[in-house]
């Protein structure tokens, strides 16, 4: 499901792609021809369960091209670049080659697709590839989590190659507790941001994480943001000023502050250069939000694309908010009482295998072009009456610039308030 949307998150265009099962999209990119690539889950096509799927597609969302990639068992498709000479290349996991059950996946194609060489990294435990970015002497580095390797139960897996897949070096970051990455970038000192969450270390039950190591692999540091409860960051990118943008979500600082299960806020996160908070915000409704990409925008604000089960049309809606440098919307949002700490690491080296392995063939699309479920929030709108419901909760009290008035409706309504 591709939407193409204007600056002001109003849709241009959307695009179905997929066959007569199950297709899914997992990563997205931009190409040189001002297309886009996506990199996707297919039951419809392939050899296995579900394969690694390329789909190329012009500037209008037209089809140009499509291919699928991996075995007779589970491969999919997580992150993916455009090269340098105009090829593609492709971080996924597989269970159909490699030690294990699970390993990463790298593929390595030309413009059309075409395989160049392929790569698995990883052991016996099960080693789960999350993200991938290019490194300066136009290598690769990725991001995993790890029970292969490592302190134990789960760690942070950190692969390093050349620009053939090669391995140059690989590491493991953990605690006595579970420990995830889930967002790796290049940084503007030539260095490495990763982003995720643990166990380990922080004030809660889990706590987003961020953390910066050199090109060795070596921790420059470390830090954990969250409160009480659950806090977690999928994404992180680097701001033009050296600093850095996590998005994820919060169970801490959620809107509703009282349910038990699927109540998590989008969580923003900005920094400076040293991991020190620069401010926090949360948004969301009462029901479940969370925060999936993030990335700075040309006008200094910030894009950040996820899910929303209490806005929209349906049980699960993508939920896209842009906000201002400051993490402003004006819509839906409140700041944090982000507790800070300091981490501290086991690293380890690990013994990584490396295999190869490809069964790859053209995937068979079917395209279609939906009419897609638009819902702007926070927008002045008149109203022909006032329904009156019961609030049951009201924050910060006291309140000195802005104040938050939660309460529940049977069905969408616009409301006007008199306070």
């Amino acid at each position: 499901y591709l939407i193409r949307t204007n600056s002001r998150g109003e849709t241009l265009w959307s695009k179905t792609y997929g066959g007569q099962n199950t297709d899914y999209a997992w990563t997205i990119a931009s190409t040189t021809d001002g297309g886009v690539i996506i990199g996707s889950h297919s039951e419809s096509a392939g050899a296995g369960g579900h394969d690694v799927q390329l789909i190329k597609v012009d500037a209008q969302g037209a089809l140009q091209w499509s291919m699928v990639y991996g075995g007779t068992s589970a491969d999919g498709a997580y992150s993916l670049k455009q090269t340098y000479d105009g090829g593609f290349v492709v971080a996924a996991h597989t269970s159909s080659y490699g030690e294990g059950q699970h390993e990463i996946y790298l593929i390595r194609t030309d413009t059309s697709g075409n395989v160049l060489w392929t790569k698995t990294y990883g052991s016996s435990g099960g080693d789960f590839l999350r993200a991938l970015d290019f490194t300066p002497d136009l290598g690769f580095i990725m991001v995993a989590e790890t029970y292969s390797f490592g302190a134990e139960g789960a760690d942070i897996y950190v692969v390093r190659t050349d620009m053939q897949g090669d391995t140059l070096w690989t590491r493991t970051f953990g605690g006595p507790g579970d420990d995830f990455g889930y967002s790796i970038r290049l940084t503007n000192d030539q260095n490495y941001i990763i982003a995720g969450h643990t166990r380990s270390f922080g004030q809660g039950q889990l706590d987003a994480l961020l953390m910066k190591i050199d090109d060795h692999g070596e921790v420059i540091w470390a830090k954990t943001f969250g409160g009480p409860d659950e806090d977690f960051a999928y994404s992180v990118a680097p701001t033009p000023d050296g600093g850095y943008i996590l998005a994820g979500g919060t169970k801490s600082f959620a809107m509703g502050g009282f349910c038990d299960i699927l109540c998590n806020d989008i969580y923003l996160i900005r920094t400076d250069e040293k991991g020190d908070t620069l401010w926090t915000r949360a948004y969301g409704s009462l029901g479940e939000e969370r925060g999936w990409q993030v990335q700075p925008a040309p006008d200094g604000g910030y894009a950040v694309l996820g899910i929303s089960t209490g806005f929209g049309a349906g049980a699960e809606d993508f939920y896209f908010i842009k906000t201002d440098e400051n993490g402003n919307t004006g819509c839906a949002e409140k700041g944090t009482q982000t507790i800070i700490g300091d981490p501290v690491f086991q690293l380890n080296t690990t013994t990584t295998v490396v295999n190869s392995g490809l069964i790859s063939e053209e995937a068979l699309m079917i395209t279609g072009s939906p009419e897609t479920s638009e819902n702007t929030f926070c927008q002045t709108t008149n109203t022909d009456a006032i329904t009156t419901v019961e609030i049951f909760e009201i924050f910060p009290n006291p309140a000195k610039n802005r104040l938050f008035v939660l309460f529940q409706l049977a069905q969408p309504e616009i409301l006007e308030f008199q306070l």
